[in-house]
């Protein structure tokens, strides 16, 4: 799959392939629903692995009120997301956080602001200043590329063949399909579109309390993004970690690793039962988060030393060592080997490369 169409595109992120659900008797539901803690619960995409995925969001409800962590790729998706929220609870949702400026996090804003019009969006600092920047340019970007790449896409599943000239597998049709659905989707929606952007913004942490409930957001620094905000609930001990923890395959493009090592460990360091991550399945304990803290490590080492040697970038990566990890993340399925090589070591090896160079 060509490289070029991930990052003109920003079709970027990965999906959760199962969850407990509430909607036991609806086996067609693109999401699921785990109560993960009581009142709060978690939405799991359910899509195919492809190159265009929603995120998780995760609800948390209060004794009047509702608190929404995160929004989703499409509106039609988001009004998915909220119609599962109203099978739970009719309370009203008066807050919005978004994690990140990424469109996954964030496209479906609007529909909150249309459905409770006092609702309040939070964010970090950052994310709210590339949200009207960066997020802007992005989808600009997509809006431009994703017909050719729909096309590109259509095209490789009536030949059988992948991107990359050989046989297709059952993994990269669906990947393919799933991409080709929401792609077409989000580009569908644009004229109904409506740049929602936080109104409220913090630097480090800010807290609510709902009754005996505490919820505290936090930022680490940079890490994926420059304002990344993890949401924690202390009395649940549980923890929504953004794209900062994705499961199994985490995304890098444009991430600062030494940064997103740093705001691992202090994940870590929170010790949550429950942790919700931005895209995959709902982990209760930290062995992903120290394989990612772990493997980030090794591709900065490997950069510094790649560095000193006097190699290029590409030779660095070409040299990188990261099959123990590949392995443990990606496995045997050559969709998930794609996207470990170009959404995860690509980048970060740019990243701690760059990094390394510029000491």
């Amino acid at each position: 799959m060509k490289p070029g169409y991930v990052a003109a595109c920003g079709i970027l992120l990965l999906p959760a392939l199962a969850a407990f659900s509430v909607f036991a008797a609806e086996t067609e539901s693109p999401i699921g629903v785990e109560n993960v803690a009581p009142g709060v619960y978690a939405v799991i995409s359910r899509d195919p692995l492809g190159l265009a995925n929603h995120s998780n969001a995760v609800f948390i409800v209060n004794d009047e009120d509702v608190v929404v962590v995160d929004t989703q790729f499409t509106l039609k998706r988001t009004r998915t997301v909220l119609a599962a929220l109203r099978n739970i609870t009719d309370k009203p949702v008066s807050v919005v956080i978004n994690t990140h400026w990424h469109d996954d996090h964030t496209f479906g804003n609007q529909v909150y602001r249309n459905a409770f019009p006092g609702a309040e969006i939070i964010a970090q600092t950052f994310t709210r200043e590339d949200m009207a920047t960066i997020g802007v340019e992005n989808r600009e970007r997509q809006v431009e590329g994703g017909p050719g790449a729909i096309a590109m896409f259509r095209d490789a599943i009536n030949k059988g063949t992948s991107l990359d000239g050989t046989p297709m597998s059952d993994g990269e049709r669906a990947a393919y399909q799933s991409t080709i659905a929401i792609a077409e989707e989000y580009l569908g929606e644009m004229p109904a579109f409506s740049l929602t952007l936080p109104e409220k913004t913090f630097d480090d942490v800010i807290t609510l309390t709902r009754g005996a409930r505490v919820i505290e957001i936090r930022h680490f620094g940079s890490g994926i993004t420059r304002g990344d905000a993890v949401v924690f609930l202390p009395r649940e001990s549980v923890l929504v970690a953004g794209d900062l923890v994705d499961n199994p395959l985490p995304f890098a493009y444009g991430c600062d690793v030494s940064g997103w090592i740093d705001a691992l460990a202090r994940i870590r360091m929170m010790d949550a039962d429950v942790i919700v991550p931005g895209h995959g399945a709902v982990m209760r304990n930290d062995l992903q988060v120290v394989m990612l803290e772990e493997a980030l490590t090794s591709i900065r080492q490997q950069a510094t030393d790649a560095v000193a040697r006097g190699e290029t970038l590409e030779q660095a990566r070409a040299g990188a060592k990261m099959d123990d990890f590949s392995g443990a993340m990606a496995g045997g399925s050559k969709m998930k080997r794609f996207l470990f090589e170009e959404y995860f070591l690509g980048p970060a090896m740019t990243s701690a490369y760059n990094a390394a160079s510029s000491r």
